[in-house]
């Protein structure tokens, strides 16, 4: 078999499948009682319906005992590839599909169709079309053709044998008629949502994130921009002054000339000349005022840094750090502060969710030993435990001390800055040790693509229900209405497996805003 694919298991989640595609791209299975395929077909000609009505009958008219030595028992049609290439299939709408197939099988088999995505070596995404036959089960009855095709008669019963499908031979139809007839102790079971539906969609995308981030990276870097912005404003220019000098007064915004060279620096007694003149109410021209002004404002600005400036080194005493071991700073802390916002993310909405829980049903007169239910859902979702406490600490790390000069004490101390930690969480002792006694089996889950749950064995009494583990489920945006679980279960007291499936419909969908309960920033 092809590596990574295991022949005794039945492909269920997206790679799974996508390893059987392979397995027949690569040329490393052949086709037998479990698989055929086919290059490609065109799902809307009756001709080539009827190709796939051939193999489901055929699938479905083997012998349980022969079934299950492979996949669980189940089969499998693969249209849209051959061996070295993946040719792919146009896709049809799988309910027009079903009805197309049903012509020829009656609605009594139990079959599923999906579509998955190949990447090929040309670049290109081709869909490939993978149907399952459910296993046959003692007590089916023989399975016959309810319309003529082109590839069999009204009424032929079709059986699958090493590699193709043909009309079954005396012999194979008396062993069809055994199974029949064989009375089976089999295994009767109802499964139920008894409670978590509709599930919230969580709508936390990369996007968001990110820009979360980028908002957290701004606020914490604001006090090394101030800081540059009040160092920049106390920067003497080099002599004279420039084109803004003669820009800010009235006469800029009346159609008055202005300048764009530097007129002469006033001296002191230049100045008093010019302010005693204006006095008098002397007219001054317009080189004269702009140049008095000037010499005002940068006396007045000059007086006030520098008594600012005073006041700073006897008050406060300048940051250890350069602006670049700042953002240094900054950029670990941001790359710390992402992953854990993830985690909070991902916690959150585990919380905002309530668990979903099965309801097994025993409508019979008989005790089910050890009931075994496994749970498979398909698309963007991921399985997890419930959390065990409704709190939790996401451990965000410390951010950076605010860049700039701090405030000295009266003894020459420094005070120390606020911190913006959070505080640990306390953990008692029992929550360390753990309990004393063994724990309880819990739900084993595989999560990738979609997921699969695996419940503890139960016992269920006659005619009594019972409820299994609660498992939350993340539904990620986009997601449909309603999404379509598949279960299948197996007890010890009772043949075969039964099987079914399950209508999950989804809710609204929680914004990360929505998650960290503050619109506009993130938690801290």
């Amino acid at each position: 078999m092809a590596p990574g694919f295991d022949h005794r298991h039945r492909p269920v989640r997206p790679a799974e499948l996508l390893a059987l595609i392979h397995a027949v791209r690569d040329g490393v299975v052949e086709e037998s009682t479990w698989l055929e395929w086919k290059s490609t077909l065109d799902l809307t000609a009756k001709r080539d319906l009827s190709h796939i009505a051939r193999a489901v009958l055929a699938f479905a008219n083997r012998m349980p005992d022969d079934a299950d030595l492979f996949v669980e028992g189940h089969g499998y049609l693969l249209v849209g590839v051959d061996k070295g290439v993946v040719q792919g299939v146009a896709w049809r709408d799988p309910i027009d599909l079903s009805r197309g197939v049903e012509a020829y099988t009656g609605d009594c088999l139990r079959w599923f169709p999906a579509y998955l995505k190949v990447d090929c070596p040309d670049g290109e995404q081709r869909e490939v079309l993978v149907i399952d036959v459910e296993p046959p089960r003692w007590g089916d009855p023989i399975h016959v053709a309810r319309k003529e095709s082109e590839h069999f008669k009204d009424g032929a019963v079709l059986v699958r044998n090493m590699g193709n499908s043909a009309p079954a031979k005396s012999r194979q139809v008396d062993a069809l008629s055994q199974r029949m007839l064989r009375s089976r102790d089999s295994l009767c079971l109802d499964v139920e949502v008894a409670s978590g539906i509709p599930i919230p969609v969580i709508g936390v995308v990369r996007e968001d994130l990110e820009a979360t981030v980028e908002r957290e990276k701004r606020s914490v870097l604001e006090s090394l921009l101030e800081w540059e912005a009040r160092n920049r404003a106390a920067r003497p220019r080099d002599g004279g002054f420039d084109a803004a000098d003669f820009a800010d007064g009235p006469e800029a915004d009346s159609g008055v000339r202005t300048y764009t060279s530097n007129p002469p620096v006033l001296s002191f007694s230049e100045y008093q000349e010019l302010a005693k003149r204006r006095a008098e109410g002397e007219e001054l021209d317009d080189t004269e005022r702009h140049m008095l002004r000037a010499f005002e404002a940068r006396t007045q600005a000059t007086l006030g840094m520098a008594f600012a400036g005073l006041a700073s080194l006897v008050n406060t005493v300048p940051d250890g750090r350069s602006p670049e071991q700042y953002r240094a700073e900054v950029d670990r802390y941001i790359a710390a502060y992402g992953q854990t916002l993830g985690r909070d993310a991902h916690e959150r909405a585990v919380r905002s969710v309530a668990p979903l829980r099965l309801r097994l049903c025993n409508p019979t007169d008989t005790n089910l030993a050890q009931v075994e239910i496994q749970l498979y859902v398909p698309g963007d979702v991921t399985a997890v435990q419930p959390p065990a406490s409704a709190t939790f600490d996401p451990g965000y790390p410390d951010r950076p001390t605010p860049y700039g000069p701090r405030p000295r004490s009266p003894l020459g101390f420094e005070f120390p800055m606020p911190s913006f930690a959070l505080a640990p969480r306390v953990t008692s002792a029992q929550n360390i040790l753990g309990p004393s006694h063994r724990p309880a089996r819990r739900p084993v889950i595989r999560n990738g693509g979609s997921t699969t749950i695996d419940f503890p064995p139960v016992d269920l009494r006659p005619h009594s229900q019972i409820d299994l583990d609660p498992i939350v489920l993340l539904v990620r945006t986009p997601a449909p209405s309603t999404v379509v679980g598949t279960w299948q279960a197996t007890c010890t007291n009772k043949d075969g497996r039964t099987a079914g499936t399950l209508t999950l419909t989804t809710g609204t969908t929680i914004t990360l805003a929505e998650l960290l309960d503050e619109p506009d920033a993130p938690v801290h």
